[in-house]
């Protein structure tokens, strides 16, 4: 099926490699001006909901975006974030662009920031991630270094700290904060417009979903009055 490229969330973290490539989006750029038809990307939908999370093909989208196409041909299968990342980690060694050391590497460690994986053995998480069981031991024993250990700071004191204090924020940067954070909530939310707020249970999400239409309801007001002066004075 085709798709809308807009349509396609691409910051869900489920990107498995480090970065984008750009020679690699050039060379797939020129490939299809030349009339080459890659495979459909593949995109995980919660059920009941609009969100299209993309797991396997961010270099060919990259290029479909390069050449300013406004669709891409797509698989779609149903699953939330987990789901994506766990297609990801699964496939992306089978692609013909090889992954470098630092990619295998992220791959392993994104295994082990999913609390999904928590009871997998260290040959598990090989398998997954098309890796050797070494390399897994080896990124396991850094995760669990660097949960384990605790910065220590000293004041002009001397007292021992967990951590450095920090000034206290300005009102303007916890407003920002909180905005945020209500943002990133109704973002996060798999179901969207009159079914997403039926599903709402906590007093705190309905809180949250409130203070950004308010937020957004202002801003619009402030953006029609300043688009209206604007072009009152051309």
């Amino acid at each position: 099926m085709k798709l809308a490229v807009d349509q396609i969330e691409v910051t869900a973290g489920t990107q498995v490699r480090v970065k984008i490539d750009p020679k690699i989006v050039d060379e797939y750029v020129e490939a299809i001006e030349a009339g080459a038809i890659f495979p459909p990307l593949t995109v995980f939908a919660p059920k009941n909901s609009q969100r299209y999370l993309l797991a396997d093909g961010f270099h060919r989208l990259a290029a479909v975006k390069k050449l300013e196409r406004k669709t891409v041909g797509v698989e779609v299968k149903e699953g939330g974030v987990h789901e994506a990342l766990h297609y990801a980690l699964s496939t992306n060694a089978e692609h013909g662009l090889r992954r470098s050391h630092t990619d295998k590497r992220h791959a392993v460690q994104m295994a082990f920031n999913d609390p999904h994986y928590d009871e997998w053995s260290l040959r598990e998480i090989g398998e997954l991630c098309r890796v050797s069981k070494d390399l897994v031991r080896k990124v396991k024993e850094e995760h669990n270094q660097k949960a384990a250990r605790k910065p220590v700071f000293k004041d002009s004191n001397g007292t021992v700290e967990s951590r450095p204090r920090k000034p206290s924020p300005t009102q303007d940067q916890l407003d920002r904060t909180k905005l945020m954070d209500a943002l990133a909530t109704i973002k996060s939310f798999p179901f969207d417009g009159a079914e997403g707020y039926g599903r709402l249970q906590l007093v705190s999400e309905i809180d949250d979903l409130n203070y950004c239409i308010d937020w957004l309801t202002q801003a619009l007001q402030a953006y029609v009055v300043a688009a209206h002066s604007e072009s009152v004075s051309t």
